[in-house]
């Protein structure tokens, strides 16, 4: 109640609770209260209403400690409520966050300055920060690069043995399965797996024997108790390459296994001739603690499959070999003496004493033939190609094909052609202007000798033999009937144009008998014979020698030059 005599001064205000005045109600400076809430509230300059005090502060002043450390939280002491007290945690001007020994949310933590999936590690002055070589989605974990002092185990938790020597990698399930993908245009070449070995490990220059391997890698599985009838196969090494290409215009190659060995410093003195490089060096075998009952079906060094199963390969080569001496210009002076594309270093039976071995059929080298099914269309096929050689240096001797074995036997089962790529013949030369077609110091060739007397159809094979010769006195006029053999016609043997000789040596005795006719094949020829006239008789107490040359002018079609001359 307003003392008497004086007008009582009221402020703008508002009775109902947390009701605040608006901007249009009071003008600058002036004041408003809200009597429900024990609020006052003011309009500033820039038009905005603003609470300008409250009884909710009045429960009293804070009080703090008599000195503080510059920028470090407040903390309450006690709980009045009216007491602070200094902290280790500095809060800079910057909004850096130090001095902290721990932090315990009980919710989440967002840290604006981090990318989201990425691992998060102390850096520089063990500030948090995260890595894009690093991330985690919850669910797999992603790096670029790992570096360890220890063992490193993957898809296990179980650890090597205590003699293994830290540093190595086990793996399980797929083992290492690196997943590698590149854009579409890159152009680098790119590895999924690396091993290189530094060339700070530079050996002991010879002292001791040492090998360095870049990665062994060794497959051991055990078949133990009666065991079943499916397959266990140990692969020590399985690469397999694919593409998958959809663009038209780029060169794809897909490479099993690319293997390149080569000594190359410049400063490299050995001269040992027992030194080597091999690109691959295998080993397959049987080794000596096996028991002599195991079977094998193949002990194979190198077993190479090549298959295209679709789309066109203008190359299909099974193992391909590329052998150069001498291709870096301004090298030093290189010497090959003994250069070989293919070698068969060493093939031996039973080389350690008390071993029986035993091979029944041997081959250094060995190819079978092809097969070729009823939708498959092969023009040419090559058992052994040689190709032409290019000389432009020197080259003394030039052998296609050298065998040095004086006791081998050299078999070829089909038709072979000298000079001509279409022999008809088990073996046919053809000369050209410049060279005879063969050439020899002697030749020996076939005689049948039996004690046959001659008469009726005499069959002459001239396959069999190039002469015939009966010692037993002929019993009777005889005619001569020829034949490749006895399931070949001579018509089927000899092609048009091709001529054949042939020499039959009939024994007469106090009566003669002669060749009256020839056949060829059954069919009857009238034989041009020497001297113009056909013989009627033959020679008595000597021997008759028939001779004839039988030329083919065209199909079952024959001219045919005999000969009868008395040995005696």
């Amino acid at each position: 109640m307003a003392a008497s005599g004086f007008t009582p001064i009221s402020l703008y205000y508002s009775a109902t609770a947390a009701a605040v005045p608006l901007a249009a109600n009071l003008t600058a400076g002036e004041l408003s209260l809200n009597t429900n809430d024990g609020k006052l509230y003011y309009k500033n300059s820039s038009n905005v209403v603003t609470l300008l005090a409250s009884t909710a502060g009045s429960s009293g002043d804070v009080v703090g400690p008599a000195s503080a450390t510059d920028n470090a939280l407040a903390r309450f002491d006690l709980t009045t409520g009216k007491l602070i007290q200094n902290s280790v945690g500095i809060l800079s001007d910057a909004g850096v966050l130090t001095g902290l020994t721990g932090l315990t949310s009980s919710g989440s933590i967002t840290l604006s300055s981090l990318t989201s999936g990425r691992v998060t590690y102390a850096g520089a002055s063990g500030l948090l920060t995260d890595s894009a070589n690093m991330t985690f989605d919850g669910t797999s974990l992603s790096v670029a690069g790992l570096k360890s002092s220890g063992n490193v185990l993957i898809g296990t938790t179980t650890d090597f043995t205590s003699t293994t020597v830290p540093g190595a990698l086990e793996v399980a399930g797929y083992g290492i399965y690196p997943y590698v993908y590149r854009g579409t245009t890159n152009t680098t070449d790119f590895s999924g797996i690396n091993w290189y070995t530094p060339t700070a490990f530079s050996g002991n220059n010879g002292a001791s024997s040492q090998n360095l391997y870049a990665g062994t890698f060794m497959a051991n599985v055990q078949n133990t108790g009666a065991g079943g009838t499916n397959r266990i196969a140990a692969y020590a090494l399985l690469a397999n390459s694919a593409v998958d290409s959809s663009g038209v215009g780029a060169t794809v190659r897909a490479q099993g296994l690319q293997i390149t060995a080569s000594r190359y410093s410049a400063t490299d003195l050995s001269t040992r001739t027992d030194s080597s490089v091999h690109g691959i060096q295998l080993t397959a075998s049987h080794v000596a603690t096996a028991p002599s009952t195991i079977v094998s079906s193949f002990v194979q060094g190198l077993l190479v499959n090549s298959n295209n199963n679709a789309g066109t390969a203008s190359s299909h080569i099974g193992v391909g070999s590329t052998l150069v001496v001498g291709t870096t210009s301004g090298a030093p002076v290189t010497s090959s003496p003994t250069a070989i594309q293919f070698h068969s270093t060493s093939f031996a039976v039973g080389l350690s004493a008390g071993n029986a071995a035993t091979v029944t059929t041997g081959a250094a080298f060995y190819a079978t033939g092809p097969t070729v099914a009823a939708t498959g269309t092969m023009t040419t096929y090559y058992g052994l190609f040689l190709g032409s050689s290019s000389v432009t240096g020197t080259l003394t001797n030039l052998y296609g094909v050298y065998s040095a074995d004086t006791a081998a036997i050299n078999y070829f089962g089909g038709n072979t052609g000298v000079g001509t790529t279409t022999p008809t013949s088990l073996l046919q030369t053809a000369g050209t202007s410049a060279k005879s077609a063969f050439r020899t110091p002697n030749i020996a060739e076939v005689d049948t000798i039996s004690a046959t007397a001659a008469t009726g159809t005499i069959n002459y094979d001239v396959t069999t033999q190039s002469v015939l010769y009966y010692t037993s006195n002929a019993s009777g006029n005889f005619t001569v009937n020829f034949r490749g053999s006895s399931g070949t016609s001579l018509n089927t043997m000899m092609q048009t144009g091709e001529s054949i000789s042939a020499t039959f040596l009939v024994t007469n005795g106090a009566t003669a008998y002669y060749n009256s006719a020839v056949t060829i094949d059954g069919t009857s020829v009238t034989p041009k014979w020497q001297g113009g006239t056909a013989p009627t008789s033959g020679n008595a107490s000597s021997t008759d020698v028939y001779t004839y040359v039988i030329q083919k002018t065209g199909s079952a079609t024959y001219v045919v030059l005999a000969s009868q001359t008395k040995f005696a």
